[in-house]
């Protein structure tokens, strides 16, 4: 493609690596800039050209007149030796009819000799016909000469009026050739706009493709992720809907656990009515140590009730702030607390019914300690209720909990956040 383009572009150049841009005009070399410039410099050359080949055969057409004058000159000379010899020798042919024969020649001949030949034959002739036949040649060839000088004058009038309005169309020519021009440079500046606009768009088109190739790219790894978050989701669903059933099943147990505190709560009821009475009846008999030690005992059982009764509270508000937060995710400690604060209670029933001495003669230092020992033998819980081994301690079933529970959460907040 570049070698066509380049033959069919215009020949001028500088010399230096410039070429012109232009295509070559109507099978010529040049543009139609370059050849209407050059056509001055050719009719220049034209005319030197033809200048230097009329001197030429003006040079050559003399020396070939003077060269065929000498060559008649010397024909005729022969002719006439020829002749004399022949008189001498007596052929039988006389003087005068050789003359006339070579005079009727030469007059045939004559007819087709130039001026310089004829007046070159007057030099070399002696008589007086031949004089005036040569007079008589000039005269005709004189009177042609007019007839053909006027021809030529009234051609050479009609070829100035046509040379007239040839420059009259040449000057239109010109003009138009100048608006031409004039269009040629403004159509070549729209044409060089156009191609400047054409290289921008082909540059946006190449940046807008590399675009669309890098969305396509990002389109199809979001569609891998949303695949890939999809699959999570279904898996976290899963979980949750085991976590919510195991998280039933603690409602479940805590429920459980709530009622047997309710119940061991109302026995506490009857226990401290009862002890209640039974103060009042010993207070009469026992002196004045027992009737304190009784009722810092008692002291001691209501702010046990009391202990219960918050722990209530508290549980009911942990329940309403882990329905509000997360629908379906209540908290667990919540739980714990609440079972540890039942198992408490109850552990503290079970050491009351089982030495009901500590009550009668017991001190309240004696009871305090006695109720240590007792709620830390009772920390362990049955796997029966936590699903753990036996004798494993609440502390530790209660650390796993958390740990597992916090690392679901963590992962569940992550995907949120990704999503």
């Amino acid at each position: 493609m570049m070698k066509r383009t380049t033959e069919k572009r215009c020949i001028r150049n500088d010399g230096k690596g410039w070429q012109c841009k232009g295509l070559k005009f109507e099978g010529n070399d040049y543009c139609e800039k370059h050849y209407l410039q050059r056509l001055p410099k050719r009719e220049k050359e034209k005319k030197k050209v033809g200048k230097m080949v009329k001197r030429r055969e003006e040079i050559n057409g003399v020396e070939e007149e003077d060269e065929g004058v000498r060559k008649r000159v010397k024909r005729s000379q022969e002719t006439d030796g020829v002749q004399l010899e022949k008189e001498e020798e007596g052929v039988g042919v006389s003087k005068k009819e050789i003359e006339a024969i070579l005079r009727d020649s030469e007059i045939e001949r004559r007819d087709k000799y130039t001026i310089s030949e004829l007046v070159f034959s007057l030099k070399t002739a002696f008589r007086f016909k031949e004089f005036e036949e040569v007079a008589q040649i000039l005269q005709m060839r004189e009177k042609k000469m007019k007839v053909e000088k006027e021809e030529a004058e009234k051609r050479c009038c009609k070829l100035l009026n046509e040379f007239e309005e040839k420059k009259k169309e040449l000057v239109a020519v010109k003009e138009m050739l100048q608006d031409i021009e004039l269009r040629k440079i403004s159509l070549e500046d729209e044409v060089w706009g156009y191609r400047k606009t054409c290289d921008e768009l082909k540059e946006k088109v190449t940046r807008l493709e590399e675009d669309h190739k890098v969305v396509c790219e990002r389109e199809r790894r979001s569609e891998e992720r949303v695949i890939t978050l999809s699959d999570e989701l279904k898996k976290m669903n899963k979980r949750e809907r085991e976590i919510m059933f195991v998280l039933k099943n603690e409602n479940r147990d805590l429920e459980c656990a709530k009622r047997q505190a309710e119940n061991e709560i109302e026995v506490w009821k009857k226990r401290f009515n009862e002890l209640k009475t039974n103060c009042v009846l010993k207070t009469e008999s026992l002196p004045q140590l027992k009737i304190k030690e009784e009722v810092a005992k008692c002291d001691l059982k209501r702010r046990a009730g009391n202990e219960i009764e918050v722990s209530k509270k508290r549980f009911k508000e942990q329940e309403t702030n882990c329905g509000s937060e997360n629908a379906g995710f209540p908290q667990v400690k919540v739980k714990d607390e609440a079972l540890n604060c039942d198992r408490k209670v109850y552990a503290s029933a079970i050491v009351d019914f089982a030495r009901p001495s500590l009550a009668k003669a017991g001190g309240v230092a004696q009871f305090a300690e006695e109720r240590k020992k007792s709620e830390s033998a009772q920390r362990v819980i049955p796997s029966e209720v936590t699903g753990a081994p036996e004798g494993a301690s609440l502390s530790v079933v209660k650390i796993k909990k958390e740990d597992g529970i916090s690392k679901f959460l963590s992962e569940f907040r992550k995907l949120k956040g990704n999503k």
